[in-house]
């Protein structure tokens, strides 16, 4: 009988290959221990993945060793295991806008998924509907995207 990891995770080596997407590892939930596992299975491999919903304490209670081995981000709890973000050469696609700066989390996590897959994009902060004029102002420059995500509803 084979034995199981530490992090009781089966990764999926095959995923890039078969949908053209990496691993994402939703870290909420998971023990810094399973979290450690996957990272040291990943980087065994030379794998890549984007693991999300690293909250800050919980990155903080990962072995130095582990840390090492991501690029993390604690504003959107995102980190990148294995390779640094693909930069995009092209013109920003999408803008990812939020309403008010309690919504950059959510927003910042959307940019860094995107930019992992090498997708251009443009954050614009706070421009929500507390001060119409701050929306208006910005506009012109939203127009410009092909896609907008907006993250609004904290703040309200």
């Amino acid at each position: 009988m084979r034995r199981r990891p530490a992090s009781d995770a089966t990764l999926d080596p095959g995923r890039r290959a078969r949908i053209g997407l990496d691993e994402a590892i939703f870290c909420s939930g998971k023990s810094p221990v399973q979290i450690a596992a996957i990272v040291a299975t990943l980087a065994g491999t030379q794998k890549t993945a984007l693991l999300t919903r690293l909250d800050p304490a919980r990155f903080a209670e990962l072995p130095a060793a582990t840390q090492r081995l991501i690029a993390y981000d604690p504003l959107s709890g995102t980190a990148i295991c294995g390779r640094a973000a693909r930069a995009s050469k092209a013109r920003a696609a999408v803008a990812v806008v939020t309403a008010g700066t309690s919504d950059l989390p959510v927003a910042r996590e959307a940019a860094a998924t995107l930019r992992y897959y090498g997708v251009g994009v443009s954050e614009i902060a706070d421009v929500g509907v507390a001060g119409l004029w701050r929306l208006t102002a910005r506009l012109d420059e939203i127009r410009r995207h092909k896609v907008v995500i907006v993250a609004a509803g904290m703040d309200a």
